[in-house]
């Protein structure tokens, strides 16, 4: 498929992120979105409003009538299986469907199997991956700018398998997506509704599954090269350190033999810093930016019409998700988990069936 006529597109989703991801389909040229779907209308009313585009609140009509040639979802994780494989066995050629992929490995086995089977280009949205800071600390460590790699640590706001995702997937890009030798995780469960800072309150629930309120874990990779990860009420804490709450979300560094290089959260300025052997301490890195939902929907509609290779494919999703739910695994089982994973299960779903959380402070 080499016409590069505009993909014929539906919006799966109009919440926050939803509308978003919209927005930067609607803008690129390489794609027609005819329609959104939505369970509650109101949530898509002023989008399509905005753009023209048709609203439905029932999905299996909005593919049979608008017969999408891309769907994109930005629906809740608990129903990210469901709307891809009723996308893929629809007739679609491509999907982008957010992170994390679903909810358990069961549910990520079936969409990834019934897209192969369905030859439909499947990506998840680990959009850290294709930016510019993390294209060029990769490039950086590609070139021996810190020498061997040793570590990596990442640390961030919110629980482990939704924002930790992210956390898992861009390490996993730095470090050449190797694969993980075994893992050793932990997790804490404050009682539901305690402030876990302010205007967050914990309910043990996130976009339809069950999560943790604090997370850590170790990562041996196949390389020799480890990685440590702490998220939620475990990562930085701005009340008992001089940092700023922008750093809280995906502060990752990446410590070599002869320096190290540092990405301070999201949303800090620099926001790519780099101390080698040069004297002076921590020093801004420079490169080129761009905005990085451009490139990854103008470079999945090459992979729709010409095969290309995408990094955001299910396959390096896979990966990612896999250790995600090793970790919660090790935290059930109380030990290291060597890699394949072979709980097919929602770890976190069974840690809360057992009675496993300690409630010693409640």
């Amino acid at each position: 498929m080499n016409d590069t006529k505009p993909l014929k597109t539906l919006l799966v989703g109009c919440g926050n992120m939803g509308r978003h991801l919209g927005k930067k389909v609607y803008e690129n040229p390489n794609y027609n979105l005819v329609a959104v779907y939505d369970v509650i209308p109101e949530n898509a009313k002023e989008f399509a409003e905005k753009t023209g585009v048709k609203v439905y609140t029932d999905y299996d009509e909005a593919l049979k009538k608008e017969k999408p040639e891309v769907v994109v979802i930005a629906t809740p994780n608990s129903v990210h299986a469901q709307n891809t494989i009723q996308a893929a066995l629809s007739g679609v050629k491509g999907i982008y469907c957010e992170k994390p992929i679903a909810v358990n490995m069961a549910e990520a086995k079936e969409m990834a199997r019934v897209c192969r089977d369905n030859q439909v280009k499947l990506i998840i949205g680990h959009q850290r991956r294709m930016s510019d800071k993390y294209r060029k600390m990769k490039e950086l460590i590609d070139n021996g700018a810190i020498g061997e790699i040793k570590l990596f640590r990442g640390s961030c706001a919110g629980d482990f398998v939704s924002d930790g995702t992210h956390t898992v997937d861009s390490i996993l890009y730095l470090n050449g997506d190797v694969d993980a030798e075994w893992v050793s995780g932990h997790v804490i469960y404050e009682r539901p509704g305690t402030m876990l800072y302010p205007g967050k309150e914990f309910t043990g629930e996130r976009y339809g599954m069950n999560v943790e309120s604090g997370a850590m874990a170790l990562i041996q990779f196949k390389n020799g090269v480890r990685a440590e990860i702490f998220t939620g009420t475990l990562s930085l804490k701005t009340e008992h350190m001089s940092i700023p709450f922008s750093m809280l979300y995906q502060n990752i560094e990446a410590i070599g033999t002869k320096g190290r290089l540092w990405i301070p959260g999201d949303r800090n300025n620099p926001n790519l810093l780099i101390m080698d052997e040069q004297a002076g301490g921590w020093r801004a890195v420079e490169y080129k930016e761009y905005d990085v939902w451009e490139v990854v929907f103008t470079e999945f509609a090459a992979t729709v019409r010409e095969g290309r290779y995408h990094p955001m494919c299910i396959e390096n999703a896979m990966r990612g998700f896999e250790i995600v739910m090793a970790v919660y695994e090790s935290a059930r089982l109380r030990d290291r988990l060597y890699m394949p994973l072979k709980q097919d299960k929602y770890p976190m779903d069974i840690i809360l069936e057992e009675n496993r959380i300690l409630k010693r402070e409640w």
